[in-house]
């Protein structure tokens, strides 16, 4: 890796390269639900139930009304990223 892509990942939050070229590093994830109001969520989100049975690697998660629907973000850990082709 080259030093302006080691400032880069630091800069980005990166923590640092296994010996095996991976990298752990934690990916954000935004679910757009178009039509679906407070209601509708508050039974999907029983359904889940991701707040009494919380997923291993699950570190934080949003939701709330937005234009037009709702909008889930949920951002999970420890995911494996390889810079081996």
């Amino acid at each position: 890796m080259s030093q302006e892509n080691v400032e880069a990942s630091r800069r980005i939050g990166w923590r640092g390269q296994s010996q095996n070229g991976e990298y752990d590093m934690a990916v954000g994830i935004r679910i757009g639900l178009p039509g679906v109001g407070v209601e509708e969520f508050d039974r999907i989100d029983a359904g889940v139930n991701a707040r009494g049975d919380h997923p291993d690697g699950l570190i934080f998660s949003c939701s709330g009304p937005v234009d037009g629907g709702w909008r889930v973000l949920d951002v999970w850990g420890r995911v494996r990223s390889s810079t081996r082709s």
